[in-house]
């Protein structure tokens, strides 16, 4: 393969400035995608520009007030510094980072990349678990602006849910935290029903079980959770009484999948759980559905219920371990590319 090759390492994105008019715009270009809201153009149009964001936006501004520091966004300096982490580590491998909602976008960091000299692409979504409205919307987006043509060799990383160095990684960041006997919840994003039912072949008949029956898509969201959860779980050497998976940050009154993480919680306090630790393995740097929803929100629900012992891991961030993992990962995959062990593919 000739040429050299960029690393483009992506992330969900974040507000501008944690006001009601920035965080409104963030909104509109999150929701209005219909990877996220699925459903005929003019419903979506009508539900977010009418009824979301209008009533949203000023909440959720006053939540991100409460995060926001003096560097601006969690979630937008803790990808910066692994980025600037990972050139520190291996000066030769160019990396770079986009957000597919707000700033830097994937345009802006494609031209860059292009202007750089760059003619091969790899590209790492900060998303363990694949879902469409993280990886498939972000290969769509890449795909309309042209990075497949534009690029000799386009490598996309679909998930890395089952993966060593991010196994490895997060049962790390959990043992520094935990000890038996609290419980521990992985907690992860929640997604609707729907985006399992309609785009994963054979997953209809366990969306609403606890664990994924691992019958239907690879792909599919739930059942990378659940792997994920136990791949963990078996490293800290945990037997299934001491380990619950649950979803967060439910929106609107679509069913999502279950269980929630507030009603987990309840639920475990209700059986005489007093000591909990939670950890949210699929967001990979924090952000306002750890810092605000699971350390604020949660922590209030089970201090409510009557629990007594709260712990929450950090996610990986830039911790140290997690970017010497990644790098070698990251390196690994570029080898392969420099092998010719890859083509250039379209998005699924």
């Amino acid at each position: 393969m000739s040429g050299s090759t960029a690393v483009l390492i992506l992330n969900l994105g974040t507000p501008d400035a944690p006001t009601p008019r920035a965080v409104g715009r963030y909104l509109k270009e999150f929701l209005l995608d219909p990877e996220v809201i699925n459903g005929p153009w003019l419903l979506r149009q009508f539900l977010v520009r009418v009824l979301i964001v209008p009533f949203r936006k000023s909440k959720s501004a006053n939540l991100y007030q409460k995060i926001w520091s003096p560097r601006g966004s969690p979630l937008a300096f803790h990808t910066e510094d692994l980025i600037n982490d990972l050139r520190m580590d291996d000066d030769t491998r160019p990396v770079y980072s986009a957000f597919r909602y707000g700033h830097p976008s994937f345009a802006e960091v494609l031209d860059q990349i292009e202007r750089d000299g760059h003619e091969n692409l790899l590209i790492l979504p900060l998303y363990p678990q694949y879902a469409t409205s993280t990886q498939r919307t972000s290969k769509t987006e890449l795909e309309r602006l042209g990075a497949w043509t534009r690029f000799k060799n386009v490598r996309f990383i679909d998930s890395y849910h089952d993966q060593e160095f991010y196994l490895d990684s997060v049962t790390k960041m959990i043992r520094e935290k935990f000890s038996p006997p609290s419980h521990l919840v992985f907690s992860f994003h929640g997604i609707p029903e729907a985006h399992v039912t309609d785009n994963h072949q054979g997953c209809g008949t366990c969306v609403q079980s606890v664990m994924c029956q691992k019958t239907g898509d690879a792909l599919c969201y739930k059942r990378q959770c659940t792997e994920t959860a136990e791949a963990v779980a078996q490293r800290l050497g945990l037997e299934a009484k001491d380990w619950s998976l649950s979803f967060q940050s439910r929106l609107g009154r679509a069913r999502w999948l279950m269980p929630s993480t507030t009603d987990k919680i309840g639920e475990l306090v209700q059986k005489g759980v007093k000591d909990l630790t939670l950890v949210a393995p699929g967001f990979s740097a924090d952000c306002l559905e750890t810092l605000e929803e699971m350390d604020v929100e949660l922590h209030e629900v089970f201090k409510a219920a009557g629990g007594q012992k709260w712990t929450r891991v950090m996610c990986l961030n830039s911790e140290p371990h997690w970017v010497d993992q990644l790098g070698h990962y990251l390196n690994r995959q570029l080898k392969e590319m420099n092998d010719g062990k890859t083509s250039p593919q379209p998005p699924l």
